[in-house]
């Protein structure tokens, strides 16, 4: 089992309440049997369990898996086709006596899926951002795969884990309405008029990372825009307007996100989610890109 428990804090002094309130978090078996985990780890330490990326580590370490954990019956019929190559729970490829040939090419189709895995999924992320005005948006069954298994891989690629959109979705600026790619060089609007501010339940933000996604040190300590995250600035008229740059925008009324000297990309999330963001009614805006400076 894995959780990733996300608590609500929209202010330093409101951080220290939101510390108190995980402290107090605690994981217990349902039978309240104070035997202990298969895995423990210690407060804070999410431990490590790297994916084996060669075709033999990775077959034994999932079969491994499988045994300590059995698949539901929704993968019975994958598990049939994979026997053959002793894959499965209690399986190997050594007792399914796979001849040389074969199991090599088993593994170096493993080897070949974890090297462009990543790569590959980046890139369908772009071709589907290019057609939707630079915003990708994760499949509909993201978070509840089913049988669904190269959406579960692509997921996993980018971000591991991953809520339902009912809970949480999270539309991802990739380019800019022109289908460039974020350069920190460029300054950028995005522009949400009162009819279409992020239709969010509980709350939405708009976040920055770099290429590698992660979140871009900046002087000012500002990493996210939203009505989480005061203040939030409006115009008079209910728009919201944000700058994406290496410096401050002068008007009083228009946020700023800083951003880095290199590439970098969007996350958008709406916790929440109104029915319209869910069935493609409501879209984000084009980014628009103001050229240099």
């Amino acid at each position: 089992m894995w959780i990733i428990g996300r608590t609500l804090a929209t202010d330093r002094a409101d951080q220290a309440r939101a510390f108190a309130l995980m402290q107090r978090y605690r994981l217990s078996r349902l039978d309240g049997t104070a035997r202990r985990f298969a895995t423990d780890c210690r407060p804070g330490d999410p431990g490590s369990f790297p994916t084996p990326t060669d075709g033999g580590g990775f077959v034994a370490a999932l079969n491994r898996a499988m045994e300590e954990s059995p698949p539901p019956d929704r993968d019975r019929p994958l598990l049939r086709r994979l026997a053959p190559y002793g894959i499965g729970p209690g399986r190997s490829p050594e007792a399914a006596k796979l001849d040389p040939a074969t199991r090599a090419a088993l593994f170096a189709g493993i080897e070949l899926s974890a090297r462009t895995l990543t790569s590959t999924s980046r890139l369908d992320a772009l071709l589907a951002a290019q057609r939707t005005d630079g915003w990708y948006t994760p499949p509909a069954n993201t978070g509840a795969f089913g049988t669904a298994y190269r959406d579960r891989a692509l997921i996993a690629a980018l971000g591991l884990g991953a809520n339902t959109p009912e809970e949480a979705t999270y539309p991802a600026g990739v380019t800019d309405g022109l289908g460039l790619p974020f350069l920190g060089l460029n300054r950028y609007r995005l522009t949400f008029t009162p009819d279409r501010i992020p239709p969010a339940r509980f709350f939405w933000s708009l976040t920055m990372y770099d290429a590698d996604g992660y979140l871009v040190d900046n002087p000012d300590d500002l990493y996210s825009i939203g009505p989480s995250h005061p203040p939030l600035r409006t115009r008079p008229d209910g728009s919201v307007v944000i700058e994406i740059a290496r410096t401050r925008p002068t008007a009083p009324d228009v946020n700023w996100l800083p951003s880095p000297p290199g590439t970098f990309r969007l996350n958008l999330r709406l916790y929440g989610p109104a029915p319209e963001a869910l069935d493609g009614r409501w879209r984000p805006p084009a980014v628009e890109n103001l050229g240099p400076g």
